[in-house]
């Protein structure tokens, strides 16, 4: 969102070819479309992506809001954009796998959200318009969901970011948040990522590495095994949650709620042992975790009340799904200790 950035990206970088622009450094310099706002002029379905960019970035007055006296601003004049697509060569150029060929749309239609832009979603803009699917667009899966200007059903997720691709979300993927590309994450995660050091026990890491990139790639990791469970595919499932686990130790990342999804999966992948495992020192935490909050006076308590209700609902969580995947030993065990801690406390369940 600064013009500094934007012109690190305009410049070749090592083997990296220049991002292609089409807006020159006095058109984006700060100061300059810091944000464009929408304004409705009456056009017609979807839009050129280029049509769009074109007419926003004019330096002519006649496209332009006029404000106070003798003030111009640039605008959108649509919210509906197109994004053209060559079917061929998305599939030859391996941006789709062949299997998806028959879903490639002929173009991506979509409606921006919100009533304006920033800077930095205007050369996102500019960036569709000019790069012609020559390379891959990604978006941070660490960022918020609004940075995708809503995109979202045509986002694939590959690890810790999701590629734009010219394929349109089904109805039962947008219910698991967004396609997941099985076989490149597989194989980013197993083979071709580079844990710089996460893996190895005992390394301090601060809280915002653990909740950008750990964290994060546990919960992205217990999409892609569910991916697989669904596909039938229990075994990929299985060496994902495996792998995840091996370079998220509990010592350097603390088992959180996101383990809860990989104990869900384990489960749901007929792994029992690993996921009985997993679901006890779970349990452990937030039970020590629940001690601490009731063990608080009212007001100092009345400050952890949501942590307090998110460790109630985990461990009544871990008691069920043992129960209903017939780990009767393990339900027997975690629910004995949570009805002590209930009666130590005067606590009900939040489940009946």
């Amino acid at each position: 969102n600064t013009d500094w950035y934007i012109d690190q990206l305009v410049h070749k970088a090592y083997d990296s070819d220049p991002v292609p622009f089409s807006l020159t450094k006095e058109q984006y310099r700060q100061g300059v479309r810091d944000y464009v706002p929408f304004h409705d002029a009456g056009v017609k379905g979807y839009v050129n992506v280029g049509e769009v960019v074109e007419f926003a970035k004019s330096e002519d007055n006649a496209n332009k809001l006029e404000y106070g006296q003798g003030q111009f601003l640039n605008y959108l004049p649509t919210k509906n954009i197109s994004v053209p697509v060559d079917s061929a060569y998305a599939v030859n150029s391996g941006i789709v796998p062949k299997e998806l060929s028959n879903r490639i749309v002929k173009s991506i239609d979509w409606s921006l959200p919100g009533t304006y832009v920033q800077k930095n979603d205007f050369m996102v803009l500019d960036l569709l318009a000019h790069n012609n699917w020559k390379r891959p667009i990604y978006f941070a899966a660490t960022a918020p969901a609004k940075s995708y200007l809503g995109l979202n059903q045509y986002l694939q997720l590959e690890g810790l970011a999701y590629r734009l691709v010219p394929v349109k979300q089904t109805g039962e993927e947008t219910q698991q948040e967004t396609r997941v590309a099985k076989d490149t994450m597989f194989n980013n995660i197993m083979t071709k990522f580079k844990w710089g050091g996460m893996d190895r026990h005992g390394i301090f890491l601060d809280d915002v590495f653990v909740r950008s990139c750990a964290l994060n790639m546990r919960q992205r990791g217990a999409a892609l095994a569910n991916a697989f469970i669904q596909e039938g595919k229990k075994d990929k499932a299985i060496k994902v949650i495996d792998k995840i686990i091996e370079v998220t130790p509990q010592e350097n990342v603390p088992y959180d709620v996101t383990i809860y999804g990989l104990t869900m999966a384990y489960y749901e992948a007929g792994a029992m042992e690993k996921a009985n495992n997993l679901a006890i020192k779970l349990f452990d935490n937030f039970e020590t975790n629940l001690n601490y909050y009731y063990s608080l006076d009212r007001r100092d308590f009345s400050q952890f009340s949501s942590e307090a209700d998110q460790a109630q609902d985990i461990l009544e969580r871990l008691i069920y799904f043992s129960k209903n995947f017939k780990q009767d030993k393990v339900s027997k065990e975690l629910d004995d200790r949570y009805n002590k801690l209930l009666t130590k406390y005067n606590i009900s369940r939040k489940q009946g």
